[in-house]
């Protein structure tokens, strides 16, 4: 038998096994309300359900066990296993651990493996030097004691042009050098 709701108001069988497909007839016809009084279907619901109970009552229900949780750890049966090991991040830890204690007992005699990345210790790739030859070969060291006005000089200078004292006197011997050029007066 199929149910057959009616539009309006009236008694619903919320126990019905079809109750569903009666909400979304209503709602297919876009009707502001449905009854189940009429259906064929709501003498035979309710007598079910009796004769339901009345075999409920009959069987005896066996307490079921406990199944154990498979997303536990292992170990201590407690905390959520990480996704990939069978151990929560605290059990992880303590065997990270103990393992590392284990290596340092033994004097370090097995290397420690990185699984993933680059052996620790060792630089991924030798830097080559940028830019100019080491700092010994083109550092030029200027005593200003007997000429410590010029070098107050230099001070303001630098302090003018917003620059460091070593960057002025850069400056002055770089324009120097540049206006003999110009002059024609060779290097």
């Amino acid at each position: 038998m199929r149910p057959n709701p009616q539009e309006g108001e009236g008694e619903r069988n919320f126990d019905c096994s079809q109750y569903a497909d009666c909400e979304n007839r209503a709602a297919r016809e876009d009707w502001i309300d449905f009854h189940c009084e009429d259906c064929p279907r709501a003498g035979l619901e309710d007598e079910k359900d009796l004769s339901d109970e009345t075999d409920k009552e009959k069987t005896i229900m066996k307490p079921q066990e406990p199944k154990p949780r498979q997303d536990l750890c292992e170990v201590c049966g407690v905390k959520p296993r990480l996704k990939t090991v069978p151990y929560c991040g605290s059990c992880m830890a303590k065997r990270g651990a103990a393992k590392r204690a284990q290596e340092k007992a033994l004097g370090g005699a097995q290397e420690r493996k990185n699984k993933v990345g680059r052996p620790r210790g060792r630089p991924r790739h030798k830097a080559e030097p940028e830019g100019p030859p080491p700092a010994q070969e083109t550092a030029l060291t200027v005593d200003f004691r007997k000429y410590p006005g010029l070098l107050n000089e230099v001070r303001k200078l630098a302090d003018d042009e917003i620059r460091s004292p070593d960057q002025q006197v850069i400056y002055i011997v770089k324009s120097h050098f540049e206006a003999r050029r110009e002059a024609g007066g060779g290097q």
